[in-house]
């Protein structure tokens, strides 16, 4: 499959190096998995799941053409990324966004670590969740988000009506390897077109959250 693992460009002081190594262990774990790792090749967490999951394994989704690099510092990632998917028109900012719906496009599922603002995880959730995907939540993001709510992702997980950890909810996960099965069931119902998958496809949208 298909797994984009996104997140903050600017890690906060207290928290960056436990996201940063979360980051590059999904990385690697996700291809140890045998699955290939979508990124936006952003700085911060794109770029530690990129690093753990080898270049060579990773689909690159751009927001310049594919000889414009982006952050400057980043061209020898992008130059050895195993796929590329450019955007060739003229740059302009508004191909970030369209680069972020790109990624829940083309993704199997989402894994969103952690980010401090909206940024362009919160394009690629909308898109995920209208797209009927699913998405993994870092615990440290999900305890932010529901502990304030000005934050993007607490109104989004009230309006979308999604599933949390907390033990009062029927449906949640925990774990990389229980969200990865949960996704793969989920893309085979979708193959087999309701041959005994009642069951799940009555699980509907979710999130689930890992530690």
């Amino acid at each position: 499959m298909k797994i984009a693992v996104i997140g903050a460009r600017e890690l906060a002081a207290n928290s960056g190096n436990t996201v940063t190594k979360i980051a590059t262990k999904l990385g690697a774990d996700l291809v140890k998995a045998g699955h290939k790792v979508v990124s936006g090749l952003a700085k911060g967490v794109d770029i530690a799941a990129m690093k753990g999951a080898g270049l060579e394994n990773c689909i690159g989704v751009l927001a310049t053409p594919v000889n414009v690099f982006y952050p400057p510092e980043h061209a020898e990632y992008q130059k050895k990324c195993g796929e590329l998917i450019p955007f060739n028109q003229k740059i302009h900012k508004r191909n970030f966004i369209l680069r972020d719906k790109t990624i829940a496009e083309i993704s199997d599922a989402i894994i969103i670590v952690w980010t401090n603002d909206a940024s362009g995880c919160e394009h690629v959730f909308e898109r995920a969740m209208a797209r009927g995907k699913c998405v993994l939540i870092g615990s440290l993001l999900y305890a932010e988000a529901v502990s304030n709510p000005r934050h993007w992702l607490h109104k989004q997980l009230y309006y979308q009506n999604i599933f949390s950890t907390h033990k009062a909810c029927p449906n949640f996960v925990t774990g990389l390897d229980a969200f990865l099965t949960i996704v793969e069931e989920r893309l085979i119902a979708k193959e087999l077109k309701g041959k005994n998958i009642e069951e799940i496809i009555a699980r509907g949208e979710f999130v689930g959250v890992f530690e």
